[in-house]
């Protein structure tokens, strides 16, 4: 855990940037895959029919009530607008609504967690944060994904900007 408070502050920092864009959401413009690979544009692909069955899965059950009572599991950035696109062209703007505000009360929960976690190291608190998850290692993965759908977004960014 030592040096954890250093990154924890960047990434709480970097999180809050992110809960603050939630607001001015307006646009969820679709990413295509530019990559050559015929298993890397498999991979989007499943992903692509993974995210379109988790929207209608959202649709047709309680699935956003299952999410918000999932206490440490948070969408990270790239299924959240996913998820949001396949919502808006399906002209659910109430389920938009409600999972923009399940998103940000779980960012919220995480930020709490962050700062709690960075003022355990303050040499005032009286020793090291006692957390039994790290909430440094969740942020990353909201902001930047799991490292196999990192990768699927890297190769979908990479293939839209060569495209333009």
């Amino acid at each position: 855990m030592i040096g954890e408070p250093g990154p924890a502050i960047i990434y709480k920092d970097m999180l809050e940037t992110y809960y603050d864009s939630i607001n001015r959401l307006d646009d969820y413009s679709i990413i295509e895959a530019t990559n050559n690979c015929y298993i890397c544009n498999r991979l989007i692909e499943f992903n692509d029919i993974f995210v379109e069955k988790f929207g209608e899965k959202i649709l047709e059950t309680d699935l956003l009530d299952q999410y918000i009572s999932s206490e440490k599991s948070i969408l990270c950035i790239n299924h959240f607008t996913d998820i949001l696109k396949y919502l808006k062209n399906n002209k659910r703007n109430d389920l938009i609504g409600k999972l923009i505000m399940i998103q940000k009360r779980k960012i919220t929960y995480l930020l709490e967690s962050l700062e709690e976690f960075i003022d355990g190291f303050d040499y005032r608190s009286g020793g090291f944060p006692r957390f039994k998850w790290r909430p440094t290692k969740l942020a990353i993965e909201i902001l930047k994904g799991s490292s196999n759908t990192s990768y699927i977004y890297l190769v979908k960014t990479l293939k839209n900007r060569l495209d333009k």
